[in-house]
């Protein structure tokens, strides 16, 4: 364990000393004129942005001028308000360095503040920030209903009230006897947008229990409502 330590310590001070030496090295030069480099905060931004799904994305970043010093560390800031996203408490430190990146998992349906900082001998930077809600990019659902049934069937009502960053171009109802039914299980197809639609289930079993919800599908993907569940 002291061995260790020890060589964990030993690399510390061969890091605190490396930085010292580049700081006294590019100070000589500046003073000489040789170069024109003041130790200055280094410079970082948010270089990409990818949306997976309603509740994932992935920021990417990138340390674009160190100032001439070594960059201590880096990583971002992510928060839930702007007034307090700077604050220690809201940074994830990345152990990547000069391009770094975050998947964020979870997302919630609400504005999540985004920005990427780093930090050297001279003190830290940001990036601009982002507001990003991946729930936006998808189509919205209204409440989900059944409004009748017989033997053998039920209509579902639901409706559409937002496409998101593209035209909803399908839609409908999937049904199964497991819970969270998909495309794959028993569906209906109606056409493209927002509105209110009324579906016709079929080919139902009596006294068997059904789980239900909508779909709608943009050019990000096919994204689910709220299920509900009825029994025939």
């Amino acid at each position: 364990m002291r061995k260790k330590n020890f060589i964990k310590m030993s690399q510390i001070v061969g890091m605190a000393l490396s930085a010292i030496l580049m700081h006294s090295c590019i100070k000589d030069l500046a003073d000489e004129g040789l170069i024109d480099a003041d130790p200055q905060l280094p410079k970082v931004i948010v270089e990409q942005t990818e949306i997976h799904s309603p509740t994932t994305v992935s920021i990417t970043a990138e340390v674009i001028d160190t100032g001439f010093l070594h960059i201590i560390e880096n990583g971002f800031c992510i928060g839930y308000d702007l007034s307090t996203l700077y604050e220690l408490s809201n940074r994830t430190r990345s152990m990547q360095h000069c391009k770094y990146s975050i998947t964020l998992d979870h997302m919630p349906d609400s504005d999540v503040y985004i920005c990427s900082y780093a930090i050297n001998e001279m003190g830290i930077s940001f990036s601009e920030y982002l507001v990003v809600n991946p729930h936006d990019v998808y189509p919205r659902f209204g409440e989900a209903s059944i409004k009748r049934r017989t033997a053998y069937t039920a209509v579902c009502k639901y409706s559409i009230l937002s496409e998101g960053d593209s035209p909803v171009i399908a839609s409908g109802i999937c049904w199964s006897i497991l819970p969270f039914p998909t495309t794959i299980n028993s569906h209906t197809a109606n056409g493209e947008g927002c509105g209110e639609y009324s579906d016709t289930l079929i080919y139902l079993e009596p006294s068997t229990h059904y789980f239900v919800r909508p779909y709608a599908t943009n050019a990000r993907g096919t994204i689910y409502g709220e299920q509900i569940d009825i029994t025939m």
